[in-house]
């Protein structure tokens, strides 16, 4: 079975991504969230010990993917300003959806597991979000 670890700036981002996932991949995959600082005082970045602990807690995976929402910033840099929140949403929204697809689609398509099948399915994946995030960054930087 597929492990995936979501990061997120956000630990309830990351929780909540997780609950979703794992109720839309019905047991297809492992979820562990690595959201936040884990400092009740400044909650909100990244902590890579908290990201190395979620990846530690899926050891038993066959492989472990690592999905994060730096996406967002960066388009969001990239887009004119006065457009930047409406940015953002739409990216947030695909980052969430996106999760959701991906622990579907490797709980389905990465079964059984092997090397040369993760690399397949990461790889269109990977294309497949590329096209998405161009087509959506020409949308907002006009």
């Amino acid at each position: 079975m597929i492990g995936l670890v979501i990061v997120s700036h956000s630990a309830r981002l990351a929780e909540g991504v997780c609950e979703l996932a794992s109720q839309v991949a019905q047991g297809g995959v492992r979820l562990a969230p690595a959201g936040g600082t884990g400092d009740a005082a400044s909650p909100i970045g990244t902590n890579a010990f908290l990201v190395a602990e979620a990846i530690r807690s899926l050891a038993e995976a066959e492989a472990v993917l690592v999905l994060m929402d730096l996406g967002s910033a960066l388009l969001a840099a990239e887009t004119n300003p006065r457009r930047r929140p409406a940015a953002a949403t739409v990216v947030w929204i695909m980052m969430i959806a996106g999760f959701a697809v991906t622990a579907t689609a490797a709980g389905r398509l990465l079964d059984p597991y092997s090397p040369a099948r993760l690399v397949a399915v990461c790889s269109g994946v990977s294309l497949i979000a590329l096209a998405v995030a161009a087509a959506v960054a020409c949308a907002f930087s006009t």
